[in-house]
């Protein structure tokens, strides 16, 4: 799925056009037009190195050692549950931050 939008300035791009790309890309997302949204970016170490980064947006994956490790170290007491505080954060918030620019490492 390829996305164009003409209002999107590509030369100074704003938090606005990451908006609508965040828009359309979750609303795919979400009726099943697409199964994986990744971001990719070029992370700045220096001004003679910059490394390439594919990272996957959604779905969230986590092992099971993760996933053990942070019911150890639970520290809050969701209400909602916690699966539920989940399906209302995401997948709207951390994708339009990430896309938004602050996707560094």
């Amino acid at each position: 799925m390829y996305l164009t939008q003409p209002k999107l300035s590509f030369r100074a791009p704003t938090y606005e056009d990451a908006s609508l790309i965040c828009k359309e890309v979750l609303d795919a997302f979400s009726k099943g037009e697409i199964g994986e949204i990744y971001l990719a970016y070029t992370h700045f170490k220096n001004t003679v190195s910059h490394e390439p980064v594919l990272m996957k947006l959604l779905p969230v994956e986590f092992d099971e050692a993760e996933l053990q490790e942070a019911d150890s170290n639970v520290l809050m007491n969701y209400e909602p549950n916690e699966e539920e505080a989940l399906d209302l954060i995401i997948p709207h918030q951390p994708v339009l931050w990430r896309i938004g620019g602050s996707g560094g490492k």
